[in-house]
């Protein structure tokens, strides 16, 4: 049996939609029409309001099924990253993000989850799940998008 995933991994991302199992016509039917669809290569992405205003949370739909939803966080009730890394411990990768000055992004590859957050602020942007995964599938599926240096550094 895999290991319990610990309370902040549980928490699912969005009520009742699971990577690599949800369909697109069961993310419909629970989520509703979306504000827009786009494609980009074999992905279908959904997106639907979030509760930051001007950013979109987002489904993404590859062969019928979701396969990842990306949750802008509250930006009046942000998830303290301590919080999370102290439930789920070290990520097993990190990189830079284009999210915002200061931003990482950590990943657990084995529990499904990567997060926008940053140190300093001790606050989560952004938070991905997606059906668990070794880390050498996941740098195949991601790795290759994310920015080798601080975008931000020049």
């Amino acid at each position: 049996a895999p290991e319990a995933a610990p309370a902040a991994a549980a928490t699912e991302c969005l009520p009742g939609i699971i990577p690599g199992k949800t369909s697109r016509a069961e993310a419909l039917a629970r989520l509703g029409a979306p504000l827009g669809t786009s494609q980009e290569g074999t992905q279908e992405i959904l997106s639907y309001a979030s509760a930051t205003y001007g950013q979109l949370n987002s489904v993404v739909i590859e062969n019928g099924t979701v396969t990842l939803i990306s949750l802008i966080q509250p930006q009046n009730q942000p998830l303290a990253w301590s919080t999370v890394k102290q439930q789920i411990g070290e990520p097993a990768f990190k990189a830079y993000s284009e999210y915002a000055e200061g931003s990482r992004i950590f990943a657990y590859p084995g529990l499904g989850r990567s997060y926008v957050a940053d140190e300093k602020w001790d606050a989560v942007f952004i938070q991905e799940c997606f059906a668990p995964t070794t880390l050498d599938k996941y740098m195949a599926l991601y790795g290759s998008s994310l920015p080798a240096q601080d975008p931000f550094d020049w």
